[in-house]
């Protein structure tokens, strides 16, 4: 949008030259295009952290749903748990 307004901008200054007085629209769109990027930053931030979340929820997973079992089931899985979780050391 804010494309689009400057090269309408453009496109008058060229055409009226000098009877064209406005402020350039580079110069005044500065604040706002610089806000966007910030927002941009931070969606492109929480999106990179979502995958983290979802990277690490997928490879701990089963022990995630083996806490909702019994506690003598868990227990009798607990190697399987201590091997999970030495594999990344």
């Amino acid at each position: 949008m804010l494309d689009d307004e400057e090269r309408g901008d453009t496109e008058l200054r060229n055409q009226f030259k000098e009877r064209w007085t406005r402020t350039v629209s580079s110069s005044l769109t500065v604040p706002l295009r610089e806000e966007a990027k910030k927002y941009m930053d931070i969606i492109q931030n929480a999106i990179n952290a979502d995958k983290i979340v979802q990277e690490k929820y997928r490879m701990n997973r089963d022990c995630i749903v083996l806490l909702s079992k019994q506690t003598v089931i868990i227990f009798s899985a607990r190697s399987v748990i201590l091997d999970k979780m030495f594999r990344f050391f």
